[in-house]
């Protein structure tokens, strides 16, 4: 770019009216940058913030209330400003003072190429003794080849242990999801910045897919491992009511990903669902036993775990859980009277018995 070129650009974008004062005072554009990318390469539609110094150059100290104006251009078209700033602080002579362009983050082109990211900044209330050090540029080569890698680790259903081994009773449907901890890695070159695009897959089977768009409220680091709480309100697919083994996945969907073989985890939870049975009727030679002692319902006669729903006379659900071998659960704040317990058992056993509550 030619000093000529340089010096119409800054008289375009700041002007030529100055309003003059006693005092003689001249900053410069030191620098801009995409943040922190440690390279002046990107891979396609990479979004980053971008940060600026401004060098106090004149001989006398730049005071805090001073205002300056601010413009940012890509390939010399403004995209964000001019915009007027009071600095906040003092700057001695020789000193540089930065700053990031809040709320905006700048987006990469998706072909190969190369993007020159500009600012321009000047005085607003005093002359300045040049204003070919007002501009300053930097090109930026748009890499298709950077790596920009994640990977999905793990997938944890939050309500698992509710989840996992559910027998449907009666007709009752397996507890929904009540959240997901996702667990991802940034293997990527360059860092993910706050606000910026963040794309997953949710799906369980083949037909039943969620996709969503959003972000994530910290900056992550490449080599970083994270976590990220998931809850149904922002989508999720239905849990699956039939009999067998199912899968819960979540795929990566980030822009340019350069690897897919670690695009996707899952977990599998099971549903049972055994054929209805009248009460006294065991689904197994080996009788499962129910009883009431000192007000707390036991269950004896199964390994693993068992689904466990309690009804009043009238066929109200008052509870439902999942219990473990050992397990005792409390009727201390159950009214008296008569109560129906369905059992069903991991191996798809079932039992239902009437107990009394006194």
């Amino acid at each position: 770019m030619t000093t000529f070129t340089r010096l119409l650009l800054v008289l375009t974008v700041v002007g030529l009216g100055f309003n003059a004062t006693a005092q003689i005072y001249d900053i410069g554009a030191a620098y801009v940058a995409v943040a922190s990318t440690g390279s002046d390469e990107v891979f396609p539609r990479y979004q980053t913030p971008a940060v600026y110094g401004i060098e106090n150059t004149g001989g006398d100290t730049i005071m805090a209330d001073f205002r300056y104006s601010r413009t940012l251009l890509v390939d010399g078209t403004p995209v964000v400003g001019p915009d007027t700033f009071i600095f906040g602080e003092m700057i001695l002579v020789g000193d540089t003072f930065e700053t990031v362009i809040g709320g905006y983050l700048h987006q990469f082109g998706n072909a190969a190429g190369t993007e020159d990211i500009c600012i321009v900044v000047a005085l607003v209330d005093s002359v300045e003794t040049s204003l070919l050090n007002n501009l300053e540029c930097t090109e930026y080569t748009i890499n298709p080849d950077i790596t920009n890698d994640w990977a999905v680790d793990t997938v944890e259903i939050a309500n698992w242990v509710a989840l996992d081994s559910h027998v449907v009773l009666d007709g009752v449907p397996a507890p929904e999801i009540d959240s997901l901890d996702i667990t991802f890695t940034c293997n990527s070159t360059l860092p993910y910045w706050a606000g910026s695009d963040f794309n997953i897959t949710l799906y369980s089977g083949t037909n039943d897919s969620i996709e969503w768009s959003g972000s994530i409220g910290a900056d992550i680091f490449p080599g970083t491992q994270f976590t990220i709480t998931y809850y149904p309100n922002l989508g999720i697919p239905d849990v699956k009511q039939t009999k067998g083994f199912h899968d819960f996945c979540v795929r990566i969907r980030q822009t340019n990903d350069t690897t897919d073989t670690n695009d996707i985890a899952c977990t599998t939870y099971e549903i049972a669902v055994p054929e209805a049975i009248g009460i006294g009727e065991y689904g197994a030679d080996d009788p499962i036993s129910v009883y009431n002692a000192y007000n707390f319902i036991h269950v004896e006669g199964f390994e693993g775990t068992a689904q466990v729903q309690i009804m009043d006379a009238t066929g109200k659900i008052m509870a439902s859980t999942v219990i473990r071998e050992n397990d005792r659960i409390p009727l201390a704040e159950f009214s008296s009277g008569m109560y129906i317990v369905n059992v069903a058992t991991q191996d798809a056993r079932v039992q239902t018995e009437r107990i009394m509550k006194y």
